[in-house]
Parts: C-alpha cells; sequence; structure tokens
C-alpha cells in the first residue's frame, strides 16, 4: 500500500510486493464451527484430546526459576490421516497454579524442517491462540542445532489465555504423512506478573524480552559466524588482518543490529546504528580480497546522501569507499588502500547479490539502508549507477556508456514488463497482479519520476494517483478504496504540501 501522503517521495524497491507467511494454522477449532471447518481439522481436537495419554509430559518452569530444556522425537506418536497425508504429532504441559502461572507464557523451540505448523490446545475446552513469533537471529547455547534456515522460534502467549493449574497440548503438524521423525527441542516458561509491571511498556511480542526470559546464552563468535554463513565475519575473525577483539566486537554489533531492526509492510524499516571505533591494525584492501574474494559491493561517498546531522569536518577526511562482504562495509582510505573502518548492516548482500540474474538486464535499489543509489546490470555486470533515483537530483554518477534499451528484471519482483527503459534515461515503470491486472504504472525521464504514478486494487480499481514534475509532487495526489472513492487528497506544489482537502480524513 501507498505510505502516507506525508512522506512521499518514497523509495519503490521491495514494495511492490508484501507477503505474509504464517507457520501456525489459523483454521479455527472451536466446537460450534465443526460444520464450516474442512478435514483433518475438524476431527483432529478430539483425536489429539483421545490419544493425550501417549504424548509425552514436558517440564516447564516459572518465576525465578531456571527454564527447563526438553527434547521429545516428533513422529514417535504420529497420528496419521490416511486421506490428506497429513501427520501430527504432539506434547503436553500443565500450567503452573495460581500465582506462579498469573504471568505471560513465553517459550522458544526448534523443530524439523518436515513438520511445518504448530498449534495450542487445552486438553478440555477453548482458547484463544499465539498471534505472533519470531526468529532468533542469533545461535544460542542451549539450541546447537539451530540454523539461519531452520532458525529458532520465539512465542509468547499472554497470561490472561491459560488457566493456571491446567493441562494443555502443543501440537506439530507435517504434510507427508510419511515426514521423517526429528528432535524438538524447546523450553516453556512462565513469567512473574510483577515482571512486566516495572513501569515500562513491554511489548507483547518483544524477542528480546523472551530471550531474557529464558535466560537464552549466545554462542562465541566463530559460531556465529559459520551459523551466519559470513565470509565477512570470517575475515574480520582473522588475526593476521585484525587486531584481537575487533572483529568479535563488530559481530556482536551485527547480531545487536539484527535483532533491534524491524521491518514493516510498505518497505520501511527500524534500524540501529553504532558508533564505530577505528580499525588499529589498518589492513590492505588487496591483502582481503586476496584471501577472501571479491567483495559483494562497493559503494562510494556519493552513493550516501549527506545527513543533516553530520559533521561539516567529515568533508576534510580523505574519501572513502566502502567495500562490503555479506553484512560488513570495510571503510577503505581511497589514496593508502587500507581499511580505516568496519560497519555492519542488518542485510546479507551477498545474498542479495546472488538474486541478480546471471543473463540478461536488471536492475536493483542498493540493499544498504543508508545508501541512496539504483544500479543497473547486464549478464551479472555493473553497468551503471544512479544516485536519488526518482528524485529532482537524480543523476548517474558510473562512467559508462549508453544504458541499453530494454526490459531490466528486478529480483522478486511481480509479474510484468519491469522497469523498461526507452534510451536517454527515459523509462517505464510497470508491474502486474497474476492474472495480468496493472498494478503499478509510471514514467521516468532523465532518471526522475514524470507525470502520474499509479497503482490499482486487484479489481483494476485505482488505488493511488500520484503526479510528478521532475522528480517532484506537483498537483493533486489522491488515495482511493477499493470502490473508486477518494479517501485522502492532497495538493502538492514542486514537492511541497499547499494543500488539503476538507473531506478527507
Amino acid at each position: 500500500m501507498p505510505p502516507s501522503l506525508k512522506n512521499l517521495p518514497f523509495r519503490f524497491l521491495g514494495r511492490l510486493v508484501s507477503a505474509c507467511v504464517c507457520l501456525a494454522i489459523t483454521f479455527p477449532l472451536a466446537s460450534g464451527q465443526t460444520d464450516e471447518i474442512p478435514e483433518p481439522w475438524r476431527s483432529l481436537p478430539d483425536r489429539l484430546r483421545a490419544a493425550a495419554e501417549t504424548f509425552p509430559l514436558a517440564r516447564v518452569s516459572a518465576g525465578e526459576a531456571w527454564p527447563v530444556f526438553e527434547t521429545v522425537m516428533l513422529g514417535n506418536n504420529a497420528i496419521r490421516y490416511e486421506d490428506s497425508g497429513r501427520c501430527f504429532d504432539a506434547f503436553r504441559f500443565r500450567t503452573p497454579p495460581a500465582p506462579e502461572s498469573s504471568g505471560d507464557m513465553v517459550w522458544a523451540f526448534t523443530a524439523p524442517r518436515a513438520w511445518l505448523h504448530w498449534y495450542i490446545l487445552p486438553r478440555e475446552g477453548e482458547m484463544e491462540e499465539f498471534r505472533s513469533w519470531h526468529h532468533a537471529v542469533a545461535l544460542h547455547e542451549e539450541f546447537p542445532a539451530a540454523t539461519r534456515e531452520n532458525p529458532v522460534i520465539l512465542q509468547r502467549l499472554e497470561g490472561d489465555r491459560l488457566k493456571p493449574d491446567t493441562e494443555y497440548i502443543l501440537w506439530f503438524s507435517a504434510r507427508d504423512r510419511d515426514a521423517p521423525g526429528g528432535e524438538l527441542r524447546f523450553a516453556i516458561h512462565f513469567e512473574k506478573s510483577d515482571d512486566q509491571d516495572d513501569g515500562k511498556v513491554k511489548e507483547p511480542d518483544d524477542p528480546d524480552a523472551i530471550i531474557k526470559a529464558l535466560r537464552l546464552q549466545k554462542a562465541g563468535a566463530r559460531r556465529q559466524a559459520q551459523y551466519l554463513g559470513s565470509r565477512g565475519a570470517r575475515l574480520l575473525l582473522d588475526t593476521k588482518l585484525f587486531e584481537a577483539g575487533y572483529g568479535e566486537r563488530r559481530i556482536d554489533d551485527l547480531l545487536t543490529s539484527l535483532e533491534r531492526t524491524r521491518r514493516f509492510r510498505g518497505g520501511f524499516f527500524m534500524t540501529m546504528e553504532f558508533h564505530i571505533p577505528p580499525c588499529r591494525s589498518e589492513p590492505l584492501l588487496a591483502d582481503i580480497v586476496k584471501a577472501y574474494g571479491e567483495p559483494d559491493l562497493m559503494l562510494r561517498p556519493e552513493d550516501f546522501p549527506k545527513r543533516e546531522d553530520s559533521d561539516d569536518g567529515d568533508e576534510k577526511e580523505p574519501p572513502r569507499d566502502v567495500y562490503y562482504f555479506d553484512y560488513f562495509g570495510l571503510e577503505v582510505n581511497r589514496a593508502a588502500g587500507r581499511v580505516v573502518r568496519v560497519r555492519s548492516q542488518a542485510v546479507d548482500l551477498a545474498r542479495w547479490r546472488q538474486s541478480i540474474p546471471a543473463a540478461g538486464l536488471a536492475w536493483s535499489e542498493c540493499p544498504v539502508v543508508q545508501a541512496d543509489c539504483t544500479l543497473f546490470y547486464r549478464d551479472g555486470r555493473e553497468l551503471a549507477r544512479v544516485v536519488s533515483w526518482g528524485k529532482p537530483d537524480a543523476r548517474r554518477i558510473d562512467d559508462g556508456g549508453p544504458l541499453p534499451k530494454g526490459a531490466y528484471a528486478s529480483p522478486d519482483a511481480p509479474p510484468g514488463s519491469g522497469l523498461v527503459h526507452e534510451g536517454e534515461g527515459r523509462f517505464r515503470f510497470e508491474y502486474n497482479y497474476a492474472d495480468g491486472t496493472p498494478r503499478v504504472r509510471a514514467k521516468l525521464v532523465k532518471y526522475r519520476w514524470q507525470g502520474a504514478y499509479e497503482e490499482f486494487f486487484p479489481n483494476g480499481s485505482p488505488k493511488a494517483r500520484m503526479p510528478y514534475k521532475d522528480g517532484e509532487l506537483d498537483g493533486e495526489a489522491r488515495i482511493f478504496d477499493e470502490s473508486g472513492k477518494v479517501v485522502r487528497s492532497v495538493i502538492f506544489e514542486e514537492g511541497k504540501r499547499v494543500d488539503m482537502s476538507e473531506n478527507a480524513p
């Protein structure tokens, strides 16, 4: 969906596709609705309850007690549905008696990838389900088998949804009735109610609070580097290049950044920046490349917009190019060719680089949060880069020749011709829904938005219309509901809002 009109202009790549994948089954299991629920979900609660005594009873902890880590082999007590091919297994736990159970339930687990879904069910009666979960970003000592592809899951269930001294069933589902069994490792802990009454406002789904409540311990830096599959972390731990301790601290900075980064629908994000100390060893970039290969991306000072809070004294420093190895950017003194500082950020540029098509024309916005450049490729090699894409000061900053005409693919983009270069910096920006219905239509001239930027609902009705002139909003910008009614209207002149419709909400 388009952002608030107050936030325009805005960056577009990555905002065209929104996906929400839910690992917890969302079919309601209330007994009064069973006629509307298909199998196997309709009969599953009764079958699970009937088989409850065959499921292992797990220990839980509460209050000041240390969490207890349990292991259950999924598949040993499976319930199988021949018609659908579904397979279910479970364990039981009992909530502590009051008042120990008055706080929230928090738990963490790793499960075999074949067992895709999980859910909670009271042994008697009904209840509200889990609403959210989080992936732990780091490797923790208590879950040594976790991988980046199959990380630890963190969840919270508010205490008022659970009854004290009551038995519950936590079940897991596999799509294949012959799915291989595997180890489920977990810990369940009940917080004290006063843990949540310390005068601080706590988000109920804050993963950091869950990690703290379960007293999970991060593994060491070398194991984190292996867990992340990070070439950048490995080179930072190379004591032939960096002083002891420097790489460990940068890896810890990265994990904190990953934990604190939040991404929202529409492509917006919230992240954390660190004041990065200088690198005393100042290794040569050439030595790093010789030992670890070419970087995933290089950014120059002109790729980063000047921040309002930046120090004018920074302009007197020698130019520094930043060479990225997945999560880590090596700031290199251009004249000396030496690394003077290392920064980290929450995007794996190695994965991003692998997403660029190896054949044909392609484009991508730079995924580094602080940068403002758009990159163009042919057969996997960079052709050109444009700073301030779509904005009034958009311009090419590369030394290449004319940008080839044609359609440029974008990783994970929806259907449609995409970004089509017509020559001399003129582009058509066209994406569709799966059935061919227009989703986005816009044009750029000299790399700047020009004319109407339009978004559409799946039914073809307009969703947003933003008038641009030379990269600035100019005219009446409107947002519609699916019936075609204008729900918000703002008038802009040369990028500045000059009037808001009195009838708009």
